[in-house]
């Protein structure tokens, strides 16, 4: 699993062409490889009715995050419930689509944990993901 000698499995459902994720991913390797913490990352895949695209889930023994991702070059600004800005270089805010990046990150997690919660109810044998590395 991963790099001989690590113990990191990383599995892509598709290629990442991100250079946000791409440098997010290496970072995360440095990190466990310095701690030797069993992680499994999974990227760049799409889960759910809605086809959902998940930037990354990381898995230790102990957590699962599910991580969005934004490369934003200007500082952004916005609330849970309504529309993110970003600041120009002229002071100026321009709305950033119709979709906040905190409402997005929450519609991932959510389609993430309900297709585990499918995948177990469906009988599946699951085991934890870092057993075994």
């Amino acid at each position: 699993m991963g790099e001989a000698g690590t113990r990191i499995g990383v599995y892509l459902g598709s290629p990442i062409e991100d250079p946000t994720e791409r440098k997010f991913l290496a970072r995360l390797r440095r990190e466990f490889e310095l701690t030797q913490t069993p992680v499994v990352v999974l990227a760049n895949f799409h889960v759910g009715s809605r086809r959902r695209q998940i930037d990354f889930v990381v898995v230790t023994a102990d957590h699962a995050v599910v991580v969005e991702l934004k490369g934003y070059r200007l500082p952004v600004q916005g609330k849970p419930n309504g529309p993110w800005f970003s600041t120009q270089a002229d002071g100026s805010l321009r709305q950033l689509g119709s979709r906040s990046p905190y409402d997005q990150t929450v519609n991932n997690r959510f389609a993430v944990t309900d297709a585990l919660a499918t995948f177990l109810a469906d009988g599946a044998d699951a085991r934890p993901a870092t057993s075994g590395m």
